[in-house]
């Protein structure tokens, strides 16, 4: 039986079921090879609202099989973030500053140039046992309470700051990974914690987030409770705002002992309405965009998605619009002559948007990027192709109900 990673319950709703969904990392080499497919559940806490894919595709089957995979998180706020941790009672320049992945490399060097030099990070392949190139946090955080006694032992009760920025959100074993960090943090110590923001994300019914790599989805309230359930006083909480989703980040001071996951049930049932509302809308969600693209592509339109990674993929298999592409663009030489996963739909390059007479292009990438992508494809858009952006938030979002303004 599916309990809650976060508190145990048994009481997990179902939201959204669907069958035989692809890796994002597993770009296919031909259009008819065989892959890797996996069902995806989502699911809602009704003990603690918490949202979550249940029954996940194990870590060791996550790992990509190609070492050129990056992934970016947002950084602008990060300069302040690094001040405040600074600034942090008890802290000064002869604190220790530890880090869990890659992703907090540029924080750690900000604290350097703060004045404080004593860092560490973790290497998957010195302290976790990693014996192959391009694994992420998807290995990261399941590795990480396996090897406090052994990788990890030098570090332990080592850092007077830990950071760990998005990577809470990917965990097969939540408990063990924030008790493995608490591991590594001296007594009085504090955590830098970062996810991202999905309360948005349910509330304007944006799917492609669905990644399979995300397992919970977190909302301000659920956020901030995490540190108090382990144990952590929570002295600095904002929320960062982004044009793709919103960073939550939170500075949590190690007191004591672990209490019980709890909210009021005000915030439960607001959060368990928003879980249902998000579930509930998924299937008019994806006829609303097969419709659209039925239509669009009968009226002699060409189709192409911009951005072969995770997100582009998540949105076409989930809703199943591969038989209303073409293709997908891709800049990204590495990906040049792959597959895309599920919809086995070809990579192409930009230039092909033009000549392969392509009218639409649907954008699935962080809008923050999209006018430059724009501006960079004006040969496209002075023949007359669109771009329109699947993301609720973008500037040029398209609504498939409601169709081009």
């Amino acid at each position: 039986m599916n309990t809650c990673c976060l508190c145990n319950s048994t009481r997990l709703e179902t939201l959204v079921h669907v069958y035989s969904q692809p890796l994002g990392n597993r770009f296919l080499q031909s259009p008819d090879e065989d892959e890797y497919t996996h069902p995806k559940q989502l699911a809602c806490c009704l003990e603690c609202g918490l949202v979550q894919l249940v029954s996940p595709i194990p870590a060791e089957d996550m790992m990509p099989i190609y070492n050129w995979i990056t992934y970016n998180e947002p950084e602008p706020h990060l300069d302040k973030t690094a001040e405040i941790l600074s600034a942090l009672d008890g802290i000064g320049p002869d604190s220790v500053v530890g880090g869990i992945s890659f992703k907090d490399d540029t924080t750690l060097a900000r604290m350097q140039n703060l004045g404080i030099s004593n860092v560490w990070r973790i290497d998957p392949e010195r302290h976790l046992g990693v014996n192959r190139p391009g694994v992420g946090v998807e290995t990261v955080q399941d590795r990480l309470p396996k090897f406090l006694d052994s990788g990890l032992a030098e570090f332990k009760e080592s850092a007077d700051i830990l950071v760990s920025r998005h990577i809470v959100e990917h965990c097969h074993d939540l408990q063990g990974y924030l008790r493995g960090l608490k591991a590594l943090i001296k007594p009085g110590g504090y955590l830098f914690l970062e996810a991202p923001c999905c309360d948005e994300q349910f509330e304007l019914l944006d799917y492609a987030p669905l990644w399979e790599e995300h397992l919970q989805y977190y909302t301000p309230a659920l956020f901030k409770g995490l540190f108090d359930a382990f144990g952590f006083e929570l002295v600095h909480y904002e929320r960062v705002e982004y044009p793709m989703e919103d960073s939550l980040v939170g500075v949590g001071r190690l007191i004591g002992e672990e209490h019980p996951f709890a909210t009021s049930a005000d915030i439960l049932e607001k959060e368990i309405a928003s879980a249902r509302k998000y579930g509930r809308e998924f299937e008019q969600r994806k006829q609303a965009w097969q419709q659209f693209l039925a239509s669009y592509t009968a009226e002699g339109g060409k189709v192409a998605v911009f951005g072969a990674g995770h997100l582009g993929c998540t949105f076409t298999n989930l809703f199943e619009l591969g038989e209303y592409i073409d293709f997908f663009v891709d800049d990204n030489r590495d990906k040049a002559g792959l597959y895309m996963p599920g919809s086995r739909l070809p990579i192409k390059p930009s230039p092909s948007l033009t000549e392969e007479a392509v009218t639409l292009s649907l954008m699935c990438f962080n809008p923050s990027v999209e006018q430059k992508v724009i501006a960079n494809n004006a040969v496209f858009t002075n023949a007359g192709g669109r771009f329109a952006s699947i993301f609720p938030k973008s500037d040029i979002a398209l609504d498939p109900e409601k169709g081009f303004a």
